[in-house]
């Protein structure tokens, strides 16, 4: 069970820090509908009359992704989280996210994770006091330097540099935690 909190009176909803994503979520799409409204992004702008999508199916993407997400509050029952992937795809189906061309789907996804970044990059500088360093984000920074490793071989080579990288890393547990028994 996590803390929960009440933000405003009156208010019965209750703020979680799970899920303080579903807050700030509407504010972030309606950012993303006004971004591609506007054209602001000059390679989404490329990228669709690269692909002739038109401003009226950009538009069908906008309005099938923002059906999709508020389906997510008509919660008849309480399903439990495994069930909720699977109501996930039939809900997107009926909000005719599937009925979008791809590209439009693309442009909309892209500049959704452009505005999330956004704020997320902010939220962390603002949550951030002075030389602070969050030891989750130093475990981010390792992550995104193996993708560069893993993605910059050849794609044969690499499924054998995860299977070693997997296999120095046990072996490095094991020696460390042989090393403890034997000092006992």
């Amino acid at each position: 069970m996590a803390l929960q909190v009440r933000l405003k009176e009156g208010d019965p909803r209750f703020y979680n820090t799970n899920r303080d994503l579903a807050f700030c979520w509407p504010s972030m799409a309606t950012e993303v509908v006004k971004l591609l409204s506007s054209g602001r992004w000059d390679h989404i702008k490329t990228y669709l009359a690269e692909n002739g999508v038109s401003d009226e199916e950009v538009g069908k993407a906008c309005d099938a992704y923002c059906t999709f997400m508020s389906s997510a509050t008509k919660n008849e029952s309480s399903p439990s989280p495994q069930s909720h992937l699977r109501l996930m795809g039939p809900q997107m189906k009926k909000a005719g996210w599937f009925d979008v061309r791809p590209e439009a789907q693309i442009a909309f996804m892209a500049m959704l994770g452009n505005v999330a970044t956004g704020m997320a990059w902010y939220s962390v500088r603002e949550a951030t006091f002075g030389d602070m360093e969050h030891v989750e984000y130093r475990h981010l920074q390792t992550a995104g330097r193996r993708a560069y490793l893993a993605l910059s071989v050849p794609r044969w080579y690499r499924g054998l540099y995860l299977r070693l990288h997997q296999w120095f890393k046990g072996a490095r547990l094991w020696l460390s935690r042989k090393s403890r028994v034997s000092c006992t």
